[in-house]
């Protein structure tokens, strides 16, 4: 019951519920949300009352059984802030949706890669070539198209019945699935590689978030008259560290480690 328990809350920030795990810790037990879910409204605590309504949605309810029933036939596995394999810099999140035999560790190094063409196959094969570098140190690996994104509920039911495996770049052994709060994702991050960027707002503010946190952008140039690469090329008018090929790749990588 507790995963449903997770699932639940983070539907509900999904649906843009605001939600604070500490908080929910000192307002309200444990086993007085699983049988309000069970439908017994036995909430004594002190808790904002949009919150408790937001708890009460029949939609939501039916959602979470709904995914949860899903995970369960796909072997997909939980895991929740509360177990040892949950990152611990993920401050806000309940819970992320893996593989059953998802075995890499989130609290090593993450790398994070960016394309803004996703047909691109310029973009795929630096993307896949990355992959490879990054492999070798055992480090972790988000691409923008296959994991980064947020993946709703809806797209999450998607991938779920989709039997076309090949489409995906990566070994689905390290996917990641999570409902809401993509900072909380981005929080993770020690390093950002981005292939080709327009300039658009999803990542401009990712952009913007990673310079304020000091976290080290590698980009890579590409033509003026490109679209695509429009805010990459301007990352590197104004300064941004520059990547030409495996060296600088594993470079800057391996300083990670220093």
């Amino acid at each position: 019951m507790d995963k449903i328990y997770y699932l639940w809350l983070e539907l509900l920030r999904e649906s843009n519920a605001i939600i604070n795990c500490e908080y929910i810790k000192e307002n309200i037990s444990n086993s007085s949300i699983i049988a309000l879910f069970k439908g017994e409204n036995v909430i004594d605590e002190k808790l904002n009352n949009s919150i408790v309504k937001s708890f009460l949605d029949k939609n939501i309810k039916e959602r979470t059984i709904r995914l949860y029933n899903k995970i369960e036939e796909n072997k997909l596995r939980i895991i929740t802030r509360e177990e040892k394999d949950f990152p611990k810099r993920m401050k806000n999140a309940f819970c992320i949706i893996t593989n059953l035999n998802f075995t890499k560790n989130l609290n090593n190094k993450n790398v994070y890669i960016y394309y803004a063409n996703y047909y691109s196959k310029v973009a795929k094969s630096i993307t896949k070539y990355n992959y490879e570098v990054i492999k070798e140190l055992d480090y972790n690996l988000f691409c923008e198209y296959e994991e980064i994104e947020t993946i709703k509920i809806d797209k999450l039911e998607k991938y779920l019945n989709n039997k076309n495996k090949e489409k995906y770049l990566f070994d689905l052994n390290n996917y990641i699935f999570y409902i809401a709060g993509e900072i909380d994702i981005l929080s993770i991050i020690d390093m950002v590689i981005i292939i080709e960027a327009q300039y658009e707002g999803n990542i401009v503010e990712k952009v913007n978030y990673f310079v304020e946190k000091s976290i080290p952008i590698l980009v890579f140039p590409n033509s003026i008259f490109n679209k695509n690469s429009y805010f990459s090329n301007y990352l590197i008018k104004q300064g941004a560290d520059i990547a030409l090929g495996k060296s600088d790749i594993l470079f800057a990588l391996k300083s990670l480690s220093c």
